[in-house]
């Protein structure tokens, strides 16, 4: 996947509560980018290890299923809710973003009671 890169500049608003960035004043985005289709909601972050670790969502990775949202099923007697969803583990292995191996490890299980969903 491609597009025209592009220069998205700064242009706070003057009412801002905080301090502008003296390293930054612009993002570059250079058009290229890399879709990998296995789920949402991730928050990768480096490791001294070279690898980024990271949470996710919503989808499948390396056949680990894991959902963030609330079911509830009738069986015909009766409702019964699964308030249960899975957030999966994974590592980003690779240097170049366009080309990570995405690596599954275990899921966690946690309740979305009271609400009708969780997240990582």
């Amino acid at each position: 996947m491609s597009f025209e890169p592009f220069v998205w500049k700064s242009e706070p608003p003057k009412d801002i509560p905080f301090r502008s960035s003296e390293l930054f004043n612009e993002i570059r985005f250079t058009g290229k980018s890399r879709h990998y289709p296995v789920a949402d909601t991730w928050y990768p972050s480096w490791a001294s290890d070279g690898n980024c670790y990271s949470p996710f969502t919503d989808g499948v990775t390396e056949g680990v299923h894991s959902g963030s949202g609330m079911r509830v099923y009738n069986n015909h007697e009766s409702i019964i809710a699964d308030y249960t969803t899975q957030t999966g583990q994974a590592i980003m292995e690779g240097d170049d973003p366009l080309d990570l191996k995405l690596i599954s490890l275990e899921n966690q299980s946690a309740t979305t009671y009271p609400y009708g969903g969780r997240y990582p």
